[in-house]
């Protein structure tokens, strides 16, 4: 095995626990989604929103992959906005 095809198996690892607690953060949101539904609150909160942003900026260690990760936690935030819209 060469070093790429060992970065890459250990990337797979990643991927695999990552997309296990992404389906575990979307059942949580859906959820939400159905507390909000029942009680009839905006599925929007803005401000929720800048503090997830601002604690990702904070629990990221290297402050280099901070704009990345609020990216993909923006993507995230969407999606989950479009999952509580279509309970």
């Amino acid at each position: 095995m060469t070093e790429l095809d060992s970065l890459r198996t250990q990337i797979n690892q990643v991927d695999k626990q990552v997309v296990s607690l992404l389906e575990e953060r979307f059942k949580l949101v859906r959820a939400v989604g159905e507390y909000k539904r029942a009680r009839h609150l905006a599925i929007l909160d803005e401000k929720r929103e800048a503090v997830v942003l601002q604690k990702v900026a904070s629990l990221c260690q290297d402050k280099s992959l901070v704009t990345s990760l609020q990216v993909i936690y923006q993507t995230l935030m969407d999606q989950a906005k479009e999952q509580e819209e279509n309970l």
